[in-house]
């Protein structure tokens, strides 16, 4: 039984952002909750199911960043999370327009992830910490690499 089962389901998938075939973050959301399955990322803490949040005052949508179309999150109307690339939104109850082969891709990501990510019970201030680690160490990469 993995984490939040009856929440990560196929019926709340809202869709997803990245490469389709490349282990894609998968979105989902109910009228009351959100949360997402990071299925790739640099840090191992980082991959699984998302703890489970209410969806009160929560928008999801692709917004432009410095003219970058970007998926961006918000609660209360404040920017939590923007992502490197797009929402790809699908509707997997609606049988006329889903797509069945992706509807498929997408939840692979339920039945591979069921474990809740170790980040979730970092503080939000560590969670910032280590994001802000994350790009001072990209940058870092970035100065060795044009030496």
């Amino acid at each position: 039984m993995g984490y939040r089962d009856d929440f990560y389901a196929i019926g709340n998938i809202i869709g997803y952002s990245g490469t389709l075939i490349d282990f894609p973050t998968v979105y989902f959301q109910t009228a009351t909750e959100f949360g997402h399955i990071t299925q790739k990322h640099g840090y191992v803490q980082n991959v699984g199911r998302n703890a489970v949040e209410n969806a009160a005052h929560y928008t999801i949508g692709n917004e432009l960043v410095n003219g970058v179309p970007k998926l961006v999150e918000k609660k209360h109307g404040q920017v939590f999370h923007e992502s490197r690339s797009t929402l790809k939104r699908i509707d997997p109850n609606n049988f006329e327009t889903v797509d069945f082969r992706v509807l498929g891709i997408l939840t692979q990501a339920i039945r591979d992830n069921p474990n809740e990510k170790n980040i979730s019970s970092f503080s939000r201030s560590d969670q910032v910490g280590i994001q802000r680690a994350e790009g001072n160490m990209a940058a870092v990469l970035r100065e060795m690499k044009s030496t």
